[in-house]
């Protein structure tokens, strides 16, 4: 049950502490991925350098964000052949979870700065290492609201119990003038610089046989501006809390007297090379360095004192514009003297050669960017391109967990809520649109989601096509078994219904058959001369293909004729009588 204002924030304060190492990698990491100045200076002890700030820590990290934005989700029910009778009951929970969640990404995307779920999603993968949703389904003005929220896992602590958790909280900052937009009445204090309001949501499922409770505090005031309330779908409570913590990356915590084994938790994908970044700036800052030095060599020219400077000669004419002739006196000892000796940068490269090495090693290889320095065929390609992607694999089944939650989150609340019977609208695995009524009574949420992500790579489907096809060839899979394997079809069943229809069509000749019927249609209408000749010729063919054992798709390329005069009409020929003595009139 919720304390005080001042008791929640307390205990918030007490988990910040505890996590406070995973708080600070994940603060320096971010800290790259900015490009923040101060993180990537040369100390001022070691003199004045030109400046460069490594990109990779940012490109790399929104390559692998984008690669996962954009792949390919198949969310679906698997069932077994002895389960196969109930695929069609199992459609209605299947498209419930499906409807709500494309729901919940137009609402998210309605937001300036909004963002689809697996977008949004996949970004705090990658970023932080860990992803943190808050999911409930509420009902505003007779309309079904997914109140979807992605939190940042920095700002959020939690402790665990029975019920997965006991008690979650999340810091969070909101502009003053949304504060009071959303909480009537608030009066509080907002930072004096940049006007915003610091925030706790706090959530609490401590007591047993206790339903769970919600509630909003303002930090500065330590009051709350949303009172503990039970958590509600539709007005039925909750035991339970409806968040999810979840990490990938990284090694488990490792508890012992050690308090920093946290940090090495909930990895990001900066976590691996997060020291090589500054490494790489320094060195490239030395490069410049040593290049700008070199541009701006001056001219060093000898002279004996007889005469006039020639300075002047160089001083007020560029020696390096095309077509310039300056003229130096030999005889008063003028001539130009060996230049400085060029910066040797040699064992910096070598240096920073080495770098890249380890930094592909923790992150993406060039060949991730399609930088491939060697001839290859396109299978050599491919397998170092799924290596160089190797690192975003943790962060895919991240990302595939969060959808199988947020799918079984949807149809439980959904049927625990007891909605009336809704119109719900989405796309199935075949990016077909459907509308269906739904009842919570039609929803069977004992089965488990499964969700695949692919990227939409046209050689990895040529790979898995080969695959499936050897793998059926052979027996060691049937069909319907490779199709789910190998990730062929979005939509398995369906597929199988096509494919019937289509052999069904081969077979029995439906296609010349309906070409027929539509000229004939076509003939009823216009009475055309050319039409009646094209059905008349189309009848003698089809009749001539059947004849020969085919039909009109798939004919017998072996004419019988014997089989074509077997079934050809047979003329009312009088049969020759035999009269007495033999002969026949």
């Amino acid at each position: 049950m919720l304390g005080t204002a001042n008791e929640e924030i307390k205990k918030n304060g007490e988990l910040e502490k505890y996590t406070e190492p995973l708080r600070e990698r994940m603060d320096e990491e971010f800290a790259l991925y900015r490009g923040d100045e101060d993180v990537y200076d040369i100390p001022a002890e070691e003199g004045e350098w030109e400046r460069i700030i490594t990109n990779r820590a940012m490109v790399e990290s929104n390559r692998i964000i984008e690669d996962l934005s954009y792949a390919n989700r198949k969310l679906y029910i698997p069932i077994s052949d002895e389960d196969r009778e109930k695929r069609k009951d199992l459609t209605a929970t299947e498209n419930a979870a499906k409807g709500i969640l494309y729901l919940a990404d137009t609402l998210m995307q309605d937001s300036p700065l909004g963002s689809d779920l697996q977008s949004l999603m996949a970004k705090y993968w990658v970023i932080r290492g860990m992803s943190v949703k808050r999911f409930l389904l509420r009902e505003e003005e007779d309309k079904l609201i997914p109140d979807f929220a992605c939190w940042d896992g920095r700002n959020t602590q939690w402790v665990e119990g029975r019920r997965r958790y006991s008690w979650v909280g999340y810091t969070r900052w909101a502009h003053k003038s949304e504060v009071e937009d959303e909480y009537k009445g608030w009066n509080g204090q907002a930072d004096a610089s940049t006007g915003l309001v610091k925030l706790l949501d706090v959530w609490d499922c401590s007591e047993p046989g206790k339903t769970a409770q919600e509630g909003v505090i303002d930090c500065s005031s330590s009051e709350y501006l949303r009172e503990p309330k039970q958590v509600k779908v539709n007005n039925v409570p909750l035991d339970y809390i409806p968040i999810h913590i979840n990490t990938k990356r990284g090694m488990p915590l490792i508890l012992d007297d050690n308090s920093e084994n946290i940090k090495f938790t909930a990895q990001s994908y900066l976590t691996n090379n997060k020291n090589l970044f500054t490494i790489e700036s320094r060195l490239l800052s030395y490069v410049l360095t040593a290049a700008a030095k070199d541009a701006k060599a001056p001219i060093i020219i000898e002279w004996n004192g007889q005469g006039p400077s020639p300075i002047e000669k160089f001083r007020n004419q560029d020696p390096n514009v095309a077509g310039r002739v300056i003229v130096l006196d030999t005889s008063k000892g003028e001539a130009l003297s060996n230049p400085l000796p060029p910066s040797n940068t040699q064992h910096i490269l070598q240096m920073y050669e080495a770098l890249l090495g380890l930094l592909g090693i923790g992150g993406l290889n060039p060949v991730a960017f399609g930088r491939i320095n060697q001839a290859l065929p396109a299978q050599g390609i491919d397998i170092l391109s799924h290596a160089a992607m190797a690192n975003e694999r943790a962060f895919k089944a991240g990302l595939e967990g969060d959808f199988v939650w947020l799918a079984s989150e949807a149809v439980r609340q959904y049927k625990l809520g007891d909605f009336d019977e809704r119109e719900i609208r989405g796309y199935d695995s075949s990016s077909n649109p459907f509308i269906i009524k739904v009842s919570p009574k039609k929803i069977d949420d004992n089965w488990r989601f499964v969700c695949k992500i692919e990227p939409d790579l046209l050689r990895d489907k040529v790979a898995m096509l080969n695959a499936a096809v050897m793998a059926i060839k052979s027996g060691i899979l049937s069909k319907r078994t490779a199709r789910d394997e190998y990730q062929i079809v979005t939509d398995t069943d369906l597929e199988e219904g096509k494919v019937a229809q289509e052999q069904f069509r081969e077979l029995s000749g439906m296609g010349m058959l309906e070409g027929l019927l539509n000229y004939i249609k076509d003939y009823q209408k216009t009475k055309s001369p050319e039409t009646l000749f094209l059905i008349n010729h189309a009848y003698t063919n089809l009749m001539r293909l059947t004849a020969q054992g085919g039909n009109g798709d798939t004919p017998n390329m072996r004419p019988d004729n014997r089989v074509i005069a077997s079934r050809m009409p047979m003329s009312n020929v009088p049969q020759p009588v035999n009269k007495p003595g033999g002969f026949a009139t």
